[in-house]
């Protein structure tokens, strides 16, 4: 009676040991991935997006030009992508500790407005409408803000983002005890191995979720609010895909080692 409760007991624990272990590797991936301002500043200079979007301004702002009456040039060199860096780091880390996301454009202002008096004193035009001018100054701030901001989202992942990150360091604090508390009872009490099992069942079922979600869902294809934010996320996701595949790859190496190795010392005994 007794070794069959201990063989229930002994695979019970481990099956627990399993999914605790795939807990801890996915919320410990996410925690360092997505909901890590440091990491993510880093995937926004490497996945090419501050040049794609100081291009998207751009081409945003030129469409106010053909409506002012003004010449394309006097956009030129009102920002700089070096800006753009240091704005998005501003929101970015205003994001991650739910601080206010308030964009300064006073600079990009008085660039501007600086090129518009050389325009018109280089063409010797004289304004009439001064009101419009300045409307058309704030219209060329607000695309420059509006984008950077993406039109005001990352207020709203602001919200989502600040409600997650607790949870998940929670998370990780609980199946961490739980980790610690389920392999001592099968190390002590049981007696038995404490990685083989856990570790080889984590690796599988990581690169089965892994191999499931490509399969069903084409990363390429997903649109979020526009094609540079989409782009940047695609290739973070993939990239996250790849990590953890990497970490699967790794805890079933683990577990064919200790197995081998346990049975050259027995071997040898």
């Amino acid at each position: 009676m007794k070794t069959r409760i201990k063989i229930i007991l002994n695979y019970l624990s481990k099956f627990l040991l399993s999914i605790v272990v795939l807990g801890f590797v996915l919320l410990a991936t996410l925690r360092l991935t997505f909901f890590n301002e440091s990491y993510m500043l880093k995937q926004f200079e490497k996945t090419g997006y501050f040049d794609q979007l100081t291009e998207e301004i751009l081409n945003k702002m030129s469409n106010y030009i053909i409506q002012s009456g003004l010449e394309k040039e006097v956009l030129e060199d009102i920002y700089t992508k070096d800006m753009i860096k240091e704005d998005m780091h501003t929101v970015i880390t205003a994001l991650y500790h739910n601080q206010s996301m308030k964009i300064d454009t006073s600079k990009l202002k008085q660039n501007l407005e600086n090129n518009v008096d050389s325009y018109l004193e280089k063409n010797n035009i004289k304004v009439d409408d001064q009101e419009a001018l300045d409307r058309f100054v704030d219209q060329i701030a607000d695309v420059y803000e509006s984008k950077v901001n993406l039109s005001g989202s990352l207020n709203t992942i602001q919200k989502i983002v600040v409600k997650i990150i607790p949870f998940i360091n929670i998370g990780l604090i609980i199946t961490g005890i739980a980790i610690v508390a389920l392999a001592l009872f099968v190390k002590r009490y049981l007696k038995e191995d404490i990685i083989t099992i856990p570790f080889l069942t984590t690796g599988i079922l990581i690169l089965v979720g892994c191999y499931f979600f490509n399969s069903k869902i084409n990363v390429n294809n997903i649109l979020i609010w526009n094609e540079e934010i989409s782009s940047f996320l695609t290739a973070v996701l993939s990239k996250l895909i790849s990590q953890l595949k990497i970490t699967a790859i790794i805890l079933m190496i683990v577990a064919i080692l200790k197995t081998v190795l346990s049975k050259l010392f027995s071997f040898h005994k």
